[in-house]
């Protein structure tokens, strides 16, 4: 039912539209999130921070995420993946980021959000959450459905996106235009 819930929430044009866009993650003004009452940041892992075929930390994307984590607290932000892999979560682990892993409800549906919040302690409203994610129709719908703050990102890579996801990402471009985002002038 749950999965049914999440198709369906795709056919409204405001669930597809972030709160903020942003180009990069590294871009991403974290100290303005904390003064607005942003308290936990949840990521996606692919083509958010690292690239599809390319799992390892570039060198500015790890000073940005000691950045958050000194800003928000160490376990104040999580990665949330629809792949899980052990030997990624080991490798994120090496930088004291710990990996939730989607396996039985895969985003866009809520309760892969809500089973993230859960990291941070179960009484996190969503309200105090910030999501980042590059895809429209599994990160940001399935934020914007736990109602968490959401920030998209362009792609890292889009020349190591599979067929498919390309694909997916023209049809995204397509549903979300004209969305307009707070950070807009």
């Amino acid at each position: 039912m749950n999965k049914l819930y999440c198709f369906f929430k795709l056919f409204n044009k405001k669930n597809c539209c972030a709160n903020y866009h942003y180009k990069t993650f590294q871009d991403i003004p974290f100290s303005l999130l904390k003064e607005r009452g942003i308290k936990y940041v949840i990521s996606d892992i692919d083509q958010t921070i690292v690239s599809q075929s390319n799992n390892l930390l570039s060198d500015s994307m790890q000073k940005k995420l000691k950045e958050i984590q000194s800003l928000f607290g160490k376990n104040s932000f999580c990665l949330l993946t629809n792949e899980p892999s052990t030997q990624r979560t080991d490798y994120f682990n090496l930088f004291d980021i710990d990996v939730i892993n989607s396996q039985k409800d895969k985003k866009p549906c809520i309760n892969a959000f809500l089973n993230a919040s859960h990291y941070f302690g179960e009484n996190i409203t969503p309200d105090a959450i910030c999501f980042i994610g590059d895809r429209v129709f599994t990160d940001i719908i399935g934020a914007n459905n736990a109602k968490m703050l959401t920030i998209q990102v362009d792609v890292v890579d889009i020349q190591s996106d599979s067929f498919i996801t390309s694909l997916l990402r023209k049809i995204e471009k397509i549903y979300a235009k004209g969305c307009s985002y707070s950070n807009q002038n």
